[in-house]
């Protein structure tokens, strides 16, 4: 499978963050009924609809060049993309609002476990140590110079259920320190260099682009919790009802095609794909010269799967992990 990365790196000025406006999300139903539809073209070749949601984060790249790019196109996917900024609220909307969605391996888990039938359909970006994708930044007015610090604080996040959380709880754990004695508030990425200017939170466990915003005004970045449970980690990835994958072999084949093939149009144009990145997250195109791009990757990766229930299970938020196997597609 492909994979890149860009190595270019630089600070993001906070002006330059602009607000996610939140999309319709669907309904939180979990029917298993496709929403996909075909259609012919001229050629003779059948097109299939897929509805896709994501949140704005640079990990959607390869989807968005697909389709500014025309590849989604070209191997006959007609996508329909809606913009989300909560993660946590997809799953139970798979097979009726939409077909495939960003998702990450501890929602994944808990939506099984919950009795939803969901599975990973495509990898999407990897933490590594050189590219890692998330970091504890804290406030010079906080105080916190260490992971003990952090005890009875504050702790800003973007969703409650995400791997971000629950890597800084089991980077707590294994330190020996109460992984319950931090207070989690949710709150959306470009709100974060705010909250820790007003001391909302002491705080915040961010990703790209939001860390190098953050460190910009002021604020230290303590740590990478990713490592604490995997030094090359999928953190995210794309997922879909499992019914649905079964009965769409095909579209789920060319989407992980076109992902693919949008990850060499990435690497061979690099402008371009920035300013496709512009384009979807809001940022100004000057702001998206600095990011280094995620490490994109389409491998399914059942072993980081495995780390991440041994992590709620080491928590106390999971009891009978689903068999890794079933979550990810055929």
């Amino acid at each position: 499978m492909w994979r890149s990365k860009v190595i270019r790196r630089a600070v993001v000025s906070p002006i330059a963050i602009c607000s996610i406006v939140l999309a319709a999300c669907g309904s939180s139903g979990s029917s298993t009924s496709s929403s996909v539809g075909s259609s012919t073209t001229s050629s003779g070749s059948s097109v299939t609809t897929v509805n896709v949601a994501y949140d704005p984060n640079a990990t959607a790249l390869p989807a968005w060049v697909a389709q500014d790019e025309g590849i989604f196109a070209k191997n006959n996917l007609k996508v329909n993309f809606t913009k989300i900024q909560n993660l946590s609220t997809l799953p139970g909307t798979l097979g009726n609002t939409f077909d495939i969605v960003l998702s990450t391996p501890t929602e994944l888990i808990s939506a099984a476990a919950s009795g939803l039938h969901v599975v990973e359909v495509s990898g999407s970006s990897v933490d590594t140590p050189t590219d890692p994708a998330s970091a504890v930044v804290v406030s010079p007015a906080s105080g916190i110079h260490s992971l003990a610090d952090l005890e009875g604080k504050s702790v800003g996040t973007l969703t409650l259920n995400g791997t971000l959380p629950f890597a800084l709880k089991y980077d707590l754990y294994t330190h020996k320190l109460d992984p319950n004695g931090i207070k989690l508030v949710t709150m959306a990425g470009p709100t974060m260099v705010d909250n820790l200017k007003a001391n909302n939170v002491s705080a915040v466990i961010a990703v790209p682009p939001f860390i190098t915003a953050l460190v910009k005004a002021g604020n230290t970045q303590l740590l990478n919790p990713y490592d604490s449970v995997g030094s090359t980690l999928a953190s995210i990835f794309w997922i879909a009802n499992g019914d649905w994958a079964t009965k769409n072999p095909t579209v789920v084949k060319e989407f992980v095609n076109s992902l693919n093939q949008a990850g060499t149009f990435i690497s061979a144009n690099d402008q371009t794909a920035r300013s496709i990145l512009a384009k979807y997250t809001g940022l100004p195109l000057a702001t998206v010269q600095s990011f280094t791009l995620p490490v994109y990757n389409t491998d399914l990766r059942p072993g980081d799967i495995a780390k991440w229930e041994h992590v709620m299970v080491t928590l106390g938020v999971l009891k009978n992990p689903p068999a890794v196997s079933s979550l990810q597609v055929k």
